[in-house]
């Protein structure tokens, strides 16, 4: 028997999931439902980046549920057309090669201070393992900074990120 003030509530969100070895997921992360006295709606980012080991995800097509140990997740990416932006933070176009194979062009954008918001400042966040990248469009790609093998300024190269295939795969899994 189920109790049902047990459960948390919780709304599904489709992402796909580039998972070593198994390669890419299709599905949906859990997020919290926020509440009217909230500031905000939990983020995938905020799943990610806690401290919990794993991560609950449902296969899409299924009610099957896996828990994927953060560890071995190499990015998240989803679309996100009710994302905010920061018009404080200074986006910072950049390549990510990733140990896939993988090239994801886009722009790291936080708000840091001025002393520290340079790109490489960004990747250094320790209080982050999973860095949000916008992709083209409303794309946002969360990958695990432990994956990437490295990372190009593209400062005056790419402008602003119109609605353009901005991510070129080479490979869609791990191998």
């Amino acid at each position: 028997m189920i109790d049902s003030n047990l459960k948390v509530p919780k709304q599904q969100m489709p992402v796909s999931l580039w998972v070593h070895p198994e390669g890419r997921v299709l599905g949906h992360m859990f997020l919290s439902i926020p509440d009217p006295d909230s500031r905000g709606r939990e983020r995938p980012e905020n799943v990610l980046n806690s401290r919990l080991d794993f991560l609950v995800f449902k296969l899409q097509n299924s009610n099957q549920i896996r828990f994927y140990n953060k560890s071995s997740i190499v990015r998240v990416e989803y679309n996100d057309a009710q994302m905010a932006r920061d018009f404080s933070a200074q986006p910072r176009p950049c390549r990510i090669t990733m140990m896939d194979g993988a090239l994801l062009d886009g722009e790291i954008c936080k708000a840091l201070s001025p002393e520290t918001s340079r790109l490489y400042d960004y990747l250094n966040d320790a209080a982050e393992r999973f860095l949000p990248v916008t992709l083209s469009g409303a794309n946002v790609a969360l990958v695990n900074k432990a994956y990437i093998v490295s990372v190009s300024p593209l400062e005056g190269i790419l402008g602003p990120l119109q609605p353009r295939s901005s991510t070129v795969r080479v490979a869609d899994s791990l191998s």
